[in-house]
């Protein structure tokens, strides 16, 4: 009987654990993309004809220690309080604009080291008004790193 508790306590830490480090996404195919996809956009800065802005929210020292080209640092933990900025304001405080919402020639990709963080980012980007121009990398730098 011990043993039947211990292995479904194991099974509901390792489900924890496993929806913890890969969070289920929101977002659609065409919001989630690839290598081949960031890579392309940190070389040109542009998805379909969009200009993109690329937001890096790992915390300072892991943006300091590597990070995609042409990418901006905004810590998932600043986001909320950063997004309620002035636009001049956030401007000075983080050094780039953010698009407008419902642009349709300007969009934001925000990845992290692994997802989870990316994933929080885009969840509350997406609850600000961001919907079309909004997109992640996922995998993260723990995969872009690895592979450029």
């Amino acid at each position: 009987m011990n043993s039947l508790l211990y292995l479904v306590g194991a099974f509901f830490i390792i489900r924890a654990l496993y929806t913890f480090f890969f969070p289920s996404t929101t977002m659609s195919a065409e919001q989630s993309l690839d290598f081949e996809q960031i890579h392309k956009v940190a070389g040109t800065g542009t998805i379909n004809d969009m200009s993109i802005t690329i937001i890096d929210v790992r915390n300072p020292s892991e943006f300091k220690a590597g990070h995609v080209d042409n990418a901006h640092n905004l810590p998932v933990a600043e986001l909320s309080d950063a997004l309620a900025l002035p636009p001049k304001d956030f401007k000075d405080a983080y050094g780039f604009e953010l698009p407008a919402l419902d642009s349709e020639t300007e969009g934001i990709l925000v990845y992290c080291q692994r997802g989870g963080r990316a994933q929080r980012a885009f969840d509350e980007l997406d609850s600000k008004g961001y919907k079309s121009n909004l997109f992640a990398y996922l995998p993260g730098w723990g995969e872009y790193s690895q592979k450029i």
